[in-house]
């Protein structure tokens, strides 16, 4: 009965690394893309959600849906020996390769970058002076007396 219990602890520390690597999953999006606020909210929801659905069929297939604190404890556990280890590193790493894709993609894309704002500018000025005489336009427009 004890190496049963050991067994299903040992795999509920690993569902907690999995848990954790998951998350990582999401802290390395949120790093990538900058998300607004709620749209973080929701995505906590929803990983909250996943890990409640793993946790439940875990302790569904391994013991028969009674759950026990040391599963949880074994989750725990194996979700912050993984934040304290493998994140770290984890995180570090794609850090890096997010710095050095962003760069590589500013080079790539510069050229393009610098003709779209010199259209920008041109059209700004070009579309200013349109707008100044369609304004003197409409002023005219509006003081004009009707002779009747």
């Amino acid at each position: 009965m004890l190496v049963k219990e050991t067994t299903i602890f040992l795999q509920s520390c690993l569902l907690g690394a999995v848990l954790g690597f998951c998350y990582d999953g999401l802290r390395i999006f949120r790093i990538a893309i900058k998300c607004h606020s709620f749209v973080i909210a929701i995505q906590d929801i929803l990983y909250c959600v996943l890990a409640a659905i793993l946790t439940f069929s875990f302790v569904l297939a391994y013991h028969h849906g009674a759950l026990r604190v040391y599963i949880l404890a074994g989750e725990l556990l194996g979700a912050v020996v993984y934040f304290f280890t493998i994140s770290i590193v984890l995180l570090k790493i794609s850090k890096f390769i997010i710095w050095l894709i962003k760069k590589i993609l500013y080079i790539l894309l510069f050229p393009f970058i610098w003709i779209i704002r010199l259209f920008k500018k041109l059209f700004m000025k070009l579309f200013k002076g349109i707008w100044k005489k369609m304004k003197g336009g409409f002023t005219q427009i509006r003081t004009c007396k009707r002779k009747d």
